[in-house]
């Protein structure tokens, strides 16, 4: 009976450091990342090559990041006039990615990333600053490879003003980013793909979807995809302390 006890006191304790594993693991972001922000952008043309802590408790206002991403109201590199010029420049090829909603939500999703991520640093490396004037030239993006095919088959159906697919003019997710997102207003883009880079959820492109340029978000999509295993830990802990409490 002792021997029943002891190992069955022995799954819970391994049950339940699995399960704190597990939750510390996801963080508010599904990419592991150090916290900090790099670039500053004063105006629609001109960004800084800046270190600096995020801000917080940034106010929510209608339509911005901090809207659609309710974790950028907490921490976030950005202040809510920078997302209302990001809002600006998305409207702006409205027209072209709003032919999906899905490519839509995902290509909002990066450039609120980008700006307001309290892990920036992280994926969004100067490559290239003007020293006289702390200028960023370049940037170096780094991109989560799931999210980066994701968004790129999101998109791949949409047709430039040619009438060609994204999807037949770029072959696949490396031309697709450099030539479409690689020319932002304040800086040249090289993106690059690695696993550390910034990830969130895929809104897949579909006839039925009814999706607006601020209806994704990341901290929600990182909790959702942990959310079954999460409660499989959690059962197998309560189970054990059932049966710990019964003997």
């Amino acid at each position: 009976m002792n021997l029943n006890k002891y190992s069955i006191i022995f799954i819970f304790f391994i049950s339940f450091t699995i399960l704190i594993n597990h939750v510390n693991s996801q963080g508010p972001f599904p990419y592991n990342t150090t916290i900090g922000c790099s670039i500053f952008a004063d105006n629609a043309t001109f960004a800084r090559n800046s270190q600096f802590s995020p801000y917080k408790s940034v106010s929510i206002t209608s339509d911005t990041c901090q809207a659609s991403h309710p974790e950028y109201s907490e921490s976030a590199c950005c202040y809510t006039y920078q997302t209302n010029r990001l809002k600006t420049f998305v409207q702006s090829n409205q027209t072209l990615f709003g032919q999906c909603p899905g490519c839509l939500a995902n290509v909002w999703s990066l450039w609120c990333g980008s700006i307001c991520s309290p892990f920036q640093q992280s994926f969004m490396v100067p490559t290239e600053t003007i020293v006289q004037t702390s200028q960023v030239i370049k940037v170096d993006f780094v991109l989560h490879p799931d999210f980066g095919q994701g968004l790129y088959e999101s998109c791949s159906t949409v047709k430039a003003s040619n009438g060609k697919t994204l999807g037949s003019l770029y072959s696949d997710k490396q031309s697709f980013f450099n030539s479409v997102f690689g020319d932002y207003p304040q800086y040249q883009i090289n993106f690059v793909f690695n696993t550390t880079g910034y990830n969130s959820i895929i809104t897949p492109c579909s006839n039925n979807q009814q999706t607006s340029t601020t209806t994704s978000s990341t901290d929600s999509s990182s909790k959702s995809s942990y959310s079954n295993h999460s409660v499989i830990y959690i059962l197998l802990a309560l189970f054990s302390i059932i049966v710990i409490i019964g003997f």
